[in-house]
């Protein structure tokens, strides 16, 4: 396989993940949750990337593995989120539907990457916290204004019956979207993985 498709593929994965992330992203800002079907097309399509054999072991930005290996580490992955989220919903730390959102894109990042993703992850809560506390109502209004631009990018959420005047203080899908950006950039550098195994 030519490294040219290798990184189509790559690409079209990415493309994936984000347009969904994205309309889960003003879904949670407009209704305080994530839709279902938000966290069931990240789990189907992150094991279905995973399980078509387009990618050379060792390439790319999430894959070590493809094919049956492949699905199975997507598997592990999103278990491995799980794992980590989960335990957090009965502490008021995170909702359910926050928790299986880690999950699916877990899937996506597959269990050699997932590890990385979760430290990226404390490390966008903190530079998202730390920016809204200094921003205060500033902050607020960012969140509704990039709503309203998601609706407009993603019409998914534009019918949503539930809207708060108020978004959540830290919304997940924006905590995971920025670990993933911030990942992919650390990867595409040429720097290594952080957690090897």
């Amino acid at each position: 396989m030519s490294h040219y498709t290798n990184w189509v593929w790559q690409v079209v994965g990415l493309l994936m993940l984000f347009c969904i992330l994205l309309d889960a992203l003003a879904c949670e800002i407009r209704q305080r949750q994530v839709p279902l079907i938000h966290i069931v097309l990240l789990l189907v399509v992150g094991l279905l990337w995973h399980g078509v054999d387009m990618v050379q072991p060792g390439d790319g930005f999430f894959t070590s593995q493809m094919g049956p290996a492949g699905v199975l580490s997507a598997a592990l992955g999103a278990a491995t989120a799980s794992a980590i989220c989960l335990p957090l919903v009965p502490l008021r730390v995170l909702r359910l539907s926050q928790a299986c959102l880690a999950a699916g894109v877990g899937a996506f990042a597959g269990v050699q990457a997932v590890l990385d993703v979760v430290l990226f992850g404390a490390a966008a809560y903190l530079l998202i916290f730390i920016v809204a506390s200094a921003s205060g109502p500033g902050y607020q209004a960012f969140l509704r204004q990039l709503a309203h631009a998601l609706e407009h990018l993603v019409p998914g959420s534009k019918g949503a019956a539930k809207r708060s005047g108020q978004a959540p203080a830290m919304p997940t899908t924006l905590v995971v979207t920025s670990a993933l950006g911030l990942y992919g950039a650390w990867i595409v550098v040429g720097l290594s993985p952080i957690v090897r195994f």
